[in-house]
């Protein structure tokens, strides 16, 4: 069964990322990411990565605002059913699949460490922590960590954990600081991060700095940025959809004093 943050080579020979899970039907919900640079011409911050044995371009979702897909790719997805963030997409439309899972597999039991690049040994000196806490089937690697393409000084790493029991673990773990080279953002260093990746979002640059700098979704490991990616259990769900369903809305931005009593959907929400 495919899960959020897998991979599909479609027909198209496009690299999609998987948002849901696999449905019942055999359809999921994906977002193009990766597309072949004879094909895209194009550079992320003039870059493209090696996988699969070809040269692949990044490119940005057609469905989000801010894209500047070029205009040849698009045609390629008219085919699909925009559903949410992504297009439904059938196994039929699906050539070959690349799960998370399968990714922390390859990285401890099929590499050679002497083989490996800096970024994949501090990956897997991550990896190796973690499983100490949490289960191994509920860690995965998942963008180009996934298919060993990471640009060394330029690329994070992509880490998925399954379930908010496992990213309690894992946060309450790295909060410990027992791996020396972990190191989380300051405020100010947050701040800084808002304004050198233009990040787009609906709060100023010191409300972003002050969500962020106590979440555990991103940290550097001896210098190298490590971007977790929370997902959902099917013991999260009913909480997931109690929330989904209720219709709180607020129209101006508001302080708020509370206890937190339950804090598990903290991997997924904003503050």
């Amino acid at each position: 069964m495919l899960k959020p943050y897998d991979f599909i080579l479609t027909k198209e020979d496009f690299l999609f990322v998987v948002k849901n899970y696999e449905e019942v039907d055999g359809y999921v919900i994906a977002a193009p990411k990766y597309a072949p640079y004879e094909l895209a011409r194009i550079k992320f911050r003039k870059k493209t990565w090696r996988m699969l044995g070809d040269e692949w371009s990044r490119i940005n979702n057609p469905l989000n605002s801010t894209s500047n897909i070029p205009e040849n790719l698009t045609h390629y997805l008219k085919d699909y059913k925009q559903a949410g963030d992504g297009f439904r997409i059938s196994k039929r439309d699906i050539k070959q699949t690349f799960h998370a899972k399968d990714g922390i597999k390859r990285l401890i039991y099929q590499e050679s460490e002497e083989d490996q690049s800096r970024i994949r040994k501090t990956t897997r000196k991550l990896v190796n922590f973690l499983r100490e806490v949490v289960q191994e089937d509920n860690l995965g690697l998942t963008g180009s960590s996934l298919f060993r393409a990471e640009i060394e000084d330029f690329s994070d790493v992509d880490l998925v954990v399954y379930g908010s029991d496992s990213y309690k673990l894992m946060s309450e773990s790295l909060k410990k600081g027992p791996l020396s080279e972990i190191h989380f953002r300051t405020h100010e260093e947050w701040k800084e991060f808002y304004k050198r990746y233009d990040v787009v979002a609906s709060i100023t640059k010191e409300q972003f700095a002050r969500h962020m700098v106590y979440k555990y979704d991103q940290f550097l490991i001896g210098g190298v940025p490590v971007s977790v990616f929370a997902v959902r259990n099917r013991d999260d769900m009913s909480l997931y959809l109690s929330y989904k369903n209720s219709k709180i809305e607020f129209k101006d931005n508001i302080e708020l004093e509370a206890i937190v009593n339950d804090d598990s959907e903290s991997m997924l929400l904003p503050s």
